[in-house]
Parts: C-alpha cells; sequence; structure tokens
C-alpha cells in the first residue's frame, strides 16, 4: 500500500471555508470550491505537471487522474473541484479533490501509539485494502491506495510521487 506525496520542498495547504467542510468527510456537504496554495522552493515549472498533491489527508488530483481512477475501480469517487496556485499563479490543469468515502481499519497502531503523526512510517495491515484500492483509515483519517492503483496510473503516464507503507503481516 501507498500514499501519494507531495514533490520534495513543496507542501500544500487548503484556504477559505470549504477547510472545515472537508474535514467532516462528508461527500454530501461538499458544495464549495477548494483553493489549494503550494509553498516551497520549488518553482511552477517544477509542479505544473505534477498529477497529484495530498493536503491535510486529502488527495488533490488532476480531473484526468480522477477520471482514471474511476474507471480502475470502477467505482465514482466523490470529488470537489479544486484550483491550485503556487506564488499566487494559477496552475493550468484542471484539479479536484478526491473524497475517500470508504472508511476502513487500515493502521495496525492506534493513534496514541503513533503519535498523532501518522505517515508513510504507520505500519498497515496487509490485507487492508483487498479489492478497494483506495480507502481511509477509520482511526488516524489518512488515505492509502494499493500497489495495483499506483502501478496503473504510473503505467499510464500520470506523473506523481509516492510512498509505500511498511506492511505488518
Amino acid at each position: 500500500m501507498q500514499k501519494f506525496v507531495n514533490p520534495d520542498g513543496i507542501v500544500a495547504h487548503f484556504e477559505g471555508p470549504a477547510v472545515s467542510e472537508l474535514a467532516r468527510h462528508d461527500p454530501a456537504r461538499h458544495r464549495l470550491p477548494v483553493k489549494v496554495t503550494l509553498r516551497g522552493k520549488k518553482g511552477i515549472e517544477d509542479v505544473e505537471n505534477v498529477d497529484a498533491f495530498n493536503v491535510l489527508d486529502f488527495f488533490i488530483l488532476t480531473t484526468k487522474m480522477a477520471d482514471a481512477i474511476d474507471s480502475f475501480t470502477k467505482r465514482q469517487w466523490p470529488r470537489r473541484r479544486a484550483f491550485v496556485y503556487d506564488n499566487n499563479q494559477r496552475l493550468g490543469q484542471e484539479y479536484c479533490v478526491l473524497v475517500l468515502d470508504r472508511i476502513k481499519k487500515v493502521g495496525v497502531l492506534t493513534a496514541t501509539e503513533a503519535d498523532w503523526t501518522p505517515d508513510a512510517n504507520y505500519p498497515v495491515m496487509s490485507n487492508a485494502l483487498v479489492e478497494d484500492h483506495l480507502a481511509l483509515d477509520a482511526e488516524l483519517k489518512f488515505p492509502v491506495v494499493s500497489d495495483q492503483l499506483v502501478a496503473h496510473l504510473k503505467d499510464t503516464g500520470f506523473n506523481f510521487y509516492a510512498r509505500s507503507y511498511p506492511v505488518k503481516k
């Protein structure tokens, strides 16, 4: 299992009232468009063609990549429109927030044991995704992506960064 991560040196932030709406993880309430601002040492030319970003445990994807995920998983994932900016300049592609409404027991630690810092070192259960390919951890609310979906997206030509979680057997 893996997660999408931002390019080195880039941090993404949600802005505006959509933040509290997204925090509820309730796809029926997601109405407002999302503004995402990228900050870091890299210039717009370094991030302009990246198809996936990770913000507050949500995935910001190009709409083409979200369509490819829907097709691969044979499911229409809830999403909402996103505008992505770098140094006050809007990126050219169309983006959306992919809302993972499939919540599962994914991690093998509790939030206290994980010290509230879920990252790519957080061990996950080996059979957590089975055929779902995308899920949100029920306790820590962090998203995971199957290795098969990551491989498919790379083979299809999408440009993104991903990191593997260690799997607890």
